[in-house]
């Protein structure tokens, strides 16, 4: 039975400009060889590619996960107002109005804003 092994060897050609720039960096880097320095800069090259698809990945499911926090904030807006609108027997329109007075008592900007709430 043959034996295997749990690596493989690759193997590439560069021209030989890029051979003394190889050179001069495993030196300047402590490899020990330009070879020892191909593969590294191989291997980091490759973990920084899933570094940068995980940060990719990520970043999506953080917008999704956003766009469904403020659904969510609206949802709830809608839900206290017309909850506050129906206990206390006041038009849709004037417990916004109260929920936003309420929210933000300083802001002179407030008195003109409304929730938009007419679901």
């Amino acid at each position: 039975m043959p034996k295997t092994t749990s690596s493989i060897t690759i193997s590439f050609r560069v021209s030989s400009y890029l051979e003394d720039d190889l050179k001069t960096k495993a030196r300047a880097s402590g490899c020990s060889s330009m070879h020892a320095y191909a593969r590294d800069m191989f291997l980091s090259g490759l973990a920084g590619s899933d570094f940068q698809e995980s940060v990719v990945r990520l970043q999506g499911e953080i917008n999704t996960i956003s766009q469904e926090l403020l659904e969510l904030r609206h949802d709830l807006q809608s839900l206290v107002v017309k909850l506050l609108a129906i206990l206390t027997d006041m038009p849709v329109f004037e417990a916004e109005q109260m929920l936003v007075s309420s929210l933000y008592p300083d802001d002179e900007a407030a008195e003109a804003t409304t929730l938009n709430l007419t679901d």
